[in-house]
């Protein structure tokens, strides 16, 4: 089953972050990824859900003091 594409609200929602930290990340080259539809500064950007709940993954920590004990 294909993945859905987000547009930027829908993926901040999803995220529960702003869409100014999305598009400040894009400019950082930081955060998820993204598919820029077509060329130009207005062209629109997608987030596919998956690369998203990946993204959430990678951004797991687990706190040291758990990490040290194996607990």
């Amino acid at each position: 089953m294909a993945s859905r594409l987000l547009n930027e609200f829908e993926a901040s929602e999803f995220l529960g972050m702003s869409p100014a930290t999305l598009r400040s990340w894009r400019c950082r080259g930081t955060g998820p990824d993204f598919i820029k539809m077509g060329n130009g500064a207005k062209a629109p950007v997608r987030y596919d859900q998956t690369d998203l709940e990946q993204f959430i993954a990678r951004s797991r920590h687990v706190p040291s003091v758990r990490a040290a004990y194996g607990g």
